[in-house]
């Protein structure tokens, strides 16, 4: 079995908890190797991803939304270990990995769950996302104009901020913030949402994960950002159109515990942005 360990080893903790990790397997007589997400292009991955078993990503949210945009089409599984504020997309915090989290990984005691994600193809450039796709008036201080069709039928105008497609993984996401559902991850669907539309009527739409959904923008720029996953991607000429669809490839997880969706959503967001009051402003 090989393990590979993935973080941002510019960071001095990243860094340390990853060798604490490689120790940990390497004394159970399993090959580990560390690689950061930061230093290596997608091509790089793929092609030694072939020959990992397990991928762990250590770090936070961001860390293991870069893992899966560099690994998409591998299907080995990912361990999300969380050292990062939020990790609602991890699977456990650093501080519950133990012996026995490397015994479950190494006598495969574990379940896989799939998640959907998004091909996106602009400009003959095809991208995949697990999150979210976001066409964004960029800088510009103006909104932009947004057209939105969906399996080739006009669906609205908005003058926005942006336009945003999330997966139900990413509904807990960017899509939450600006007002869209929760949609747990079992259900097959993609979630439309405008972002900061300047409009009454503006609201978010959800479709069946088998939709087709093109969005094209105009900002008074001449550009429009292409965002995926948090990750500024690339600058689009005003009305490029960009096409969204469920990918054939998915991400795969490993899950060790059986906390269920609704019990993180408690966990994690319920606390999420909650400023703890200190000892001397009270009172």
């Amino acid at each position: 079995m090989h393990i590979g360990i993935f973080t941002n080893c510019d960071i001095d903790v990243g860094k340390h908890k990853a060798e604490t990790l490689k120790k940990a397997f390497t004394e159970r007589g399993i090959s580990a190797e560390i690689l950061s997400v930061e230093t290596h292009t997608p091509e790089f991955f793929y092609a030694v991803n072939q020959s990992f078993d397990v991928l762990v990503a250590l770090g936070g949210d961001g860390t293991l939304l870069n893992l899966v945009s560099l690994t998409a089409g591998t299907e080995v599984p990912i361990l999300g270990v969380n050292i990062g504020r939020l990790g609602f997309l991890t699977e456990i915090e650093y501080a519950a990995f133990s012996e026995k989290t490397v015994s479950e990984i190494v006598e495969g005691n574990f379940t896989t769950e799939s998640r959907m994600l998004l091909e996106v193809a602009a400009n003959g450039e095809k991208y995949e996302a697990l999150n979210e796709c976001v066409v964004s008036k960029g800088s510009d201080t103006r909104p932009a104009k947004f057209q939105v069709k969906v399996n080739g039928k006009f669906l609205d105008k908005f003058i926005s901020d942006a336009y945003l497609v999330a997966t139900p993984t990413g509904s807990t996401g960017y899509s939450l913030s600006a007002g869209g559902p929760i949609v747990s991850p079992d259900v097959s669907a993609m979630v439309l949402n405008p972002i900061c539309a300047h409009s009454l009527h503006a609201r978010p739409v959800v479709v069946s994960d088998s939709s087709e959904v093109e969005i094209s923008g105009s900002a008074a720029s001449g550009f429009v950002q292409l965002v995926l996953d948090g990750r500024s991607i690339v600058f689009l000429q005003n009305g490029t159109d960009v096409v969204i669809k469920k990918s054939t490839k998915s991400a795969k997880f490993i899950k060790l515990t059986d906390q269920g969706f609704f019990d993180k959503l408690i966990e994690k967001l319920n606390v999420w942005g909650v400023t703890k009051v200190d000892e001397h402003h009270k009172g």
